[in-house]
Protein backbone atom coordinates (compact mmCIF):
# COMPACT_ATOMS: atom_id res chain seq x y z
CA UNK A 1 0.00 0.00 0.00
CA UNK A 2 2.71 2.13 0.76
CA UNK A 3 4.35 1.48 -2.06
CA UNK A 4 1.29 2.38 -4.41
CA UNK A 5 1.05 5.56 -2.57
CA UNK A 6 4.91 6.76 -3.15
CA UNK A 7 4.55 5.90 -7.06
CA UNK A 8 1.46 7.63 -7.32
CA UNK A 9 3.12 10.70 -5.42
CA UNK A 10 5.89 10.37 -7.76
CA UNK A 11 4.40 10.11 -11.05
CA UNK A 12 2.30 13.26 -10.00
CA UNK A 13 5.58 15.33 -8.84
CA UNK A 14 6.87 14.21 -12.37
CA UNK A 15 3.96 15.82 -14.23
CA UNK A 16 3.93 18.91 -12.08
CA UNK A 17 8.15 19.42 -12.85
CA UNK A 18 7.11 18.55 -16.69
CA UNK A 19 4.24 21.00 -16.27
CA UNK A 20 6.19 23.78 -15.09
CA UNK A 21 9.08 22.80 -17.19
CA UNK A 22 6.69 23.28 -20.36
CA UNK A 23 5.23 26.40 -19.19
CA UNK A 24 8.66 28.15 -18.08
CA UNK A 25 10.22 27.29 -21.72
CA UNK A 26 6.86 28.28 -23.59
CA UNK A 27 6.47 31.87 -21.66
CA UNK A 28 10.23 32.37 -22.66
CA UNK A 29 10.12 30.86 -26.27
CA UNK A 30 7.14 33.27 -26.85
CA UNK A 31 8.43 36.33 -25.25
CA UNK A 32 7.21 39.60 -26.10
CA UNK A 33 10.40 40.83 -27.88
CA UNK A 34 9.94 44.22 -29.89
CA UNK A 35 9.11 43.04 -33.31
CA UNK A 36 11.93 44.28 -35.46
CA UNK A 37 10.75 45.79 -39.05
CA UNK A 38 13.87 45.78 -40.53
CA UNK A 39 15.20 42.31 -39.44
CA UNK A 40 11.87 41.08 -40.89
CA UNK A 41 12.29 42.83 -44.09
CA UNK A 42 15.76 42.00 -44.86
CA UNK A 43 14.61 38.10 -44.03
CA UNK A 44 11.85 38.21 -46.61
CA UNK A 45 13.95 39.84 -49.39
CA UNK A 46 16.58 37.20 -48.44
CA UNK A 47 14.12 34.32 -48.66
CA UNK A 48 12.68 35.42 -51.52
CA UNK A 49 15.83 35.60 -53.83
CA UNK A 50 16.51 32.31 -52.32
CA UNK A 51 13.09 31.38 -53.02
CA UNK A 52 13.49 32.92 -57.06
CA UNK A 53 16.72 30.61 -57.68
CA UNK A 54 15.39 27.60 -56.40
CA UNK A 55 11.87 28.07 -58.19
CA UNK A 56 10.42 27.08 -54.65
CA UNK A 57 8.03 28.77 -52.42
CA UNK A 58 9.38 31.93 -49.96
CA UNK A 59 9.47 30.31 -46.12
CA UNK A 60 8.65 32.16 -43.15
CA UNK A 61 11.62 34.03 -41.88
CA UNK A 62 11.72 34.03 -38.09
CA UNK A 63 12.65 37.87 -37.68
CA UNK A 64 9.25 38.26 -38.97
CA UNK A 65 7.92 36.49 -35.80
CA UNK A 66 7.11 39.44 -33.41
CA UNK A 67 5.76 41.37 -36.49
CA UNK A 68 1.99 42.07 -36.81
CA UNK A 69 0.09 41.22 -39.59
CA UNK A 70 -1.14 44.44 -40.82
CA UNK A 71 2.82 45.42 -40.77
CA UNK A 72 4.44 42.02 -41.87
CA UNK A 73 1.61 42.48 -44.98
CA UNK A 74 2.97 46.12 -46.23
CA UNK A 75 6.33 44.87 -46.04
CA UNK A 76 5.98 41.79 -48.00
CA UNK A 77 4.37 43.91 -50.42
CA UNK A 78 7.44 46.40 -50.39
CA UNK A 79 9.71 43.97 -51.17
CA UNK A 80 7.65 42.32 -53.94
CA UNK A 81 7.11 45.74 -55.41
CA UNK A 82 11.10 46.31 -54.88
CA UNK A 83 11.99 43.07 -56.06
CA UNK A 84 9.73 43.72 -59.20
CA UNK A 85 11.21 47.66 -60.17
CA UNK A 86 14.38 45.58 -60.04
CA UNK A 87 13.51 42.79 -62.36
CA UNK A 88 11.48 45.26 -64.64
CA UNK A 89 15.15 47.52 -64.91
CA UNK A 90 17.32 44.35 -65.70
CA UNK A 91 14.88 43.68 -68.10
CA UNK A 92 14.62 47.07 -69.91
CA UNK A 93 18.31 47.34 -69.70
CA UNK A 94 18.59 43.70 -71.57
CA UNK A 95 15.86 45.50 -74.65
CA UNK A 96 18.27 48.50 -74.60
CA UNK A 97 21.34 46.32 -75.36
CA UNK A 98 19.48 44.18 -77.32
CA UNK A 99 17.90 46.32 -80.01
CA UNK A 100 19.41 49.70 -80.00
CA UNK A 101 16.90 52.67 -80.43
CA UNK A 102 15.79 53.59 -84.20
CA UNK A 103 17.30 57.03 -85.44
CA UNK A 104 14.64 59.56 -85.84
CA UNK A 105 12.99 59.47 -89.45
CA UNK A 106 12.93 62.96 -91.33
Amino acid sequence: MRTRATRFTGELLAILVLGTAITVVGTWASSDEPADPAACKAGLAKNLDEAMKQGDDAEFPAACENVDDTAYQRLVDEVYNEKRREIEDKYQEKLKELAPPTPPTP
